[in-house]
């Protein structure tokens, strides 16, 4: 019988399970007396929030731009794309033109139609129904680098089902709409339909700058993990919220303890520390800078 000795021992820290691409993250004990990993990684999938998402709008741009939808009805023997190139499965400005080059009247009275504008240097940020001013972005570039790049439109058939009573029956094996759709079209259902586009923009902004993420919680005791993507977040609070509802969902921690890791992971920037939104929505400078350590919110102190 052979004797053997322990000659060395392997120490596996927190850092080596921290992700080469995390941009944030803390550890915390569990119920177990586990330490658990909590990251906030940049989801870095490709697919785009106006195919991810059952959008109300449909957008058409410039194959330039290269924002349009996808059109599901496209065939290339359909008498709607005479002389269609490969690429027409993506709707294009030109279908829905007249003779003199300008929207058809037709669809313009069946349909909800806004400008969409790009502004495009250094990455995209798009708005609905207007553009930018001279002044509004930096150096004067408004004038140069953007421009309106097609429109959005809904139909105001579907405005009327999508904002009434939602009722669906399965007919065939297929879902089919049998509810009770508004009967007119007023304004409060045009600001309605012009904040929804205004959600999808933001959406498309959100993922041209880069404020996706994803989730993920390793118990470094079992290396066990759990994860979750498509978070989209365009301020450091929003991050936070998110990221504290995935540990509740995930764990049982409760959203207090949840918060707490969240703060303790995304921890306060230079802005939070030193200014705040008042009730009229305007910027103010806090008297004092919030501790980079200590923080109380809604009556419960975080420890960074």
């Amino acid at each position: 019988m052979s004797n053997w000795t322990k000659e060395k021992t392997i120490t596996v820290s927190v850092e080596d399970f921290v992700d080469k691409d995390a941009i944030y993250h803390t550890t915390y004990v569990n119920e177990d007396n586990h330490t658990c990993l909590v990251q906030v990684l940049p989801d870095t999938m490709d697919a785009s929030p106006r195919d991810d998402f059952n959008n109300l709008w449909t957008w058409v741009t410039s194959m330039d731009a290269g924002y349009s939808d996808r059109d599901p009805s496209y065939n290339k023997d359909n008498a709607k794309y005479p002389g269609s190139w490969s690429s027409g499965k993506w709707y294009r400005v030109e279908d829905f033109v007249d003779d003199d080059g300008h929207l058809d009247k037709q669809f313009l009275k069946d349909n909800m139609v806004v400008r969409l504008y790009l502004y495009r240097h250094s990455g995209d940020t798009i708005r609905a129904g207007s553009g930018w001013n001279d002044g509004e972005l930096p150096q004067g570039h408004a004038r140069f680098d953007s421009g309106c790049m097609g429109f959005a439109f809904v139909s105001y058939e579907e405005l009327k089902r999508a904002y009434g009573k939602h009722n669906y029956n399965t007919v065939d094996g297929k879902s089919v709409y049998t509810g009770v759709p508004l009967k007119r079209i007023t304004k409060a259902l045009r600001d309605k339909a012009m904040a929804c586009l205004h959600r999808e923009v933001k959406m498309m902004n959100m993922a041209n700058s880069g404020e996706v993420y994803g989730f993920k919680i390793t118990d470094l005791e079992t290396e066990q993990n759990d994860s979750c993507w498509n978070y989209y977040c365009d301020s450091f609070t929003d991050l936070r919220e998110q990221l504290a509802c995935f540990i509740t969902d995930y764990t049982d921690t409760t959203l207090e303890q949840a918060e707490s890791i969240a703060l303790r992971a995304v921890e306060l920037s230079f802005w939070e520390r030193h200014y705040y939104i008042d009730e009229n929505g305007k910027e103010v400078k806090r008297a004092e800078p919030l501790s980079r350590t200590e923080t109380t919110v809604n009556g419960i102190t975080y420890i960074n």
